[in-house]
């Protein structure tokens, strides 16, 4: 049987390829962003039995993870046995084992260039030992060395709600950089996001500016400890008062093409709503999404040329060999 998620998957990749192929785009991947892990909620998953196998390799894999974690993390990431049992439950919960096999299904359906977890609402210490165990499935279990794991450390703030982000800087910020490091050293992910003062969803008018003291700092110690270079994907990048060029890697806009479509489908209810109401054919035809297609273009233009990748296929191609 095929899930839903993995159906939806094939669909759309089935479209991108159809879209690709049809307009030549050579350079076209990919992307399965925000695939939502299961909500840690003690009091609703069912308990499991210390003895059972699962729960003792779930045991085993959270205190790995503990001591991988205290030289940087410190007494902050001791537990208590309650709390202990809790994290328990959730890895050895049907919910975490559904969503953990539906994430495989998808990369092993469509082969996306990029895959993210989304573990933002989870502990540290969970979201170490999630973000692992599903980058070691899709690296052992499904031999995939290809697609790109994106991983979170810490939320980025939501529309509507205060921005609680405090700029750190000093002794604080060194310790906070350490702390994604070894979250990147331990996991093996290649991608990451980390709050530096976004808000997903901003409204219009609404705009943030990056903390770039965060992402140098961050960046920086990254490639110390762990010898690799991993891109930071900016959340929220609709409400970005700018990119960060050099220090962004991926730039998440995805609420800036829905505000355009939505808005360009307004105007144009709004400019012929009595010949809508009357049924005129012309007005209520293919030219509606003719001209939300082509509104979102013209933004994914704007939105290229402000990170500095539009016109750059040539250069791309280049570093490809």
């Amino acid at each position: 049987d095929v899930s839903a998620v993995v159906e939806g998957s094939l669909i759309a990749a089935y479209l991108i390829e159809t879209y690709a192929d049809h307009y030549g785009a050579d350079l076209m991947a990919i992307s399965l962003d925000h695939f939502k892990v299961p909500k840690f909620d003690p009091a609703n998953t069912p308990e499991v039995s210390s003895d059972s196998l699962p729960a003792m390799v779930a045991r085993a894999r959270l205190i790995h993870a503990m001591e991988a974690m205290r030289p940087v993390f410190g007494a902050d990431i001791d537990l208590s046995a309650q709390d202990l049992k809790a994290l328990v439950n959730y890895l050895c919960s049907s919910a975490y084992r559904s969503f953990k096999e539906d994430f495989l299904a998808v990369i092993l359906a469509i082969a996306p260039a990029w895959g993210m977890i989304d573990t933002e609402k989870l502990p540290p210490l969970l979201d170490f030992v999630v973000t692992r165990d599903i980058i070691d499935a899709v690296r052992i279990d499904l031999g995939n060395q290809d697609v790109i794991i994106e991983a979170e450390f810490g939320a980025t703030g939501q529309s509507g709600e205060p921005l609680d982000y405090q700029r750190i800087r000093g002794a604080e910020l060194e310790t906070f950089a350490r702390k994604v490091a070894s979250f990147l050293d331990y996991t093996g992910a290649e991608g990451i996001a980390y709050p530096i003062g976004m808000e997903h969803a901003a409204k219009a008018g609404v705009t943030h500016e990056p903390d770039v003291e965060r992402l140098e700092a961050v960046g920086r110690t990254v490639l110390e400890v762990t010898g690799r270079y991993v891109p930071f994907v900016q959340h929220g990048g609709t409400g970005a008062a700018e990119v960060a060029r050099g220090l962004v890697g991926k730039n998440n806009i995805n609420t800036k093409f829905l505000v355009t479509a939505a808005n360009t489908l307004a105007d144009h209810v709004q400019a012929h709503i009595d010949g809508i109401r009357g049924g005129e054919k012309d007005v209520c035809g293919a030219k509606i999404y003719t001209k939300v297609i082509g509104a979102v273009a013209e933004a994914a233009v704007e939105k290229l040329k402000e990170s500095g990748s539009y016109g750059k296929g040539a250069e791309v191609w280049s570093l490809l060999g």
